[in-house]
């Protein structure tokens, strides 16, 4: 193809690409309706008929991070930790700088006994979130695999971010 018709074939696509929407109006609202539904389903704890609602929605558009997100912590809940990672890489793919994803997704490799992974998740989520949550839970994963001494300076930097965190300070100990 010479490049006059290159060009031409690129800015069609570019211009066609621009004026159809990916998601009509009417669309969205039917995606907002579905991952409510999912959202009360989630709630009431009845996570496989949220993960079908969520579903349904990404069928719909696949482009809406907290959809995989939620769907994502629907399986965790029902202990398919592969397909919590799947839909937390998902969502990540889309929304990069949220550090619970990793926080989760990184929990979930940790479960799978995946734990390089789960300490480079949870590392990336600290980067994002000092949070006390996030250094007890890579002080979990430091712990699974005999790292005692990163484990003990995870739970205490936890214990120093919110005194009362019963969880670090038991793992951690007086």
């Amino acid at each position: 193809m010479c490049q006059s018709k290159r060009l031409l074939f690129l800015f069609t696509f570019v211009l066609i690409s621009c004026l159809i929407p990916l998601t009509t109006e009417a669309g969205q609202k039917e995606i907002e309706k579905i991952y409510r539904e999912g959202n009360k389903h989630f709630l009431a704890m009845d996570y496989d008929k949220a993960v079908e609602r969520y579903s349904r929605a990404l069928e719909i558009d696949n482009t809406f991070s907290d959809i995989y997100f939620n769907r994502g912590n629907a399986y965790f809940n029902l202990g398919k930790y592969d397909k919590t990672v799947a839909d937390y890489t998902s969502g990540i793919a889309i929304s990069p700088d949220k550090s619970q994803a990793y926080q989760v997704r990184g929990t979930a490799y940790r479960l799978l006994g995946q734990f390089d992974k789960s300490i480079k998740d949870l590392s990336k989520a600290i980067s994002l979130d000092k949070s006390p949550e996030n250094y007890y839970s890579r002080g979990l994963a430091y712990l699974d695999t005999g790292r005692v001494e990163e484990a003990l300076k995870d739970y205490s930097e936890a214990i120093v971010l919110a005194p009362e965190y019963l969880f670090a300070i038991n793992n951690r100990g007086a």
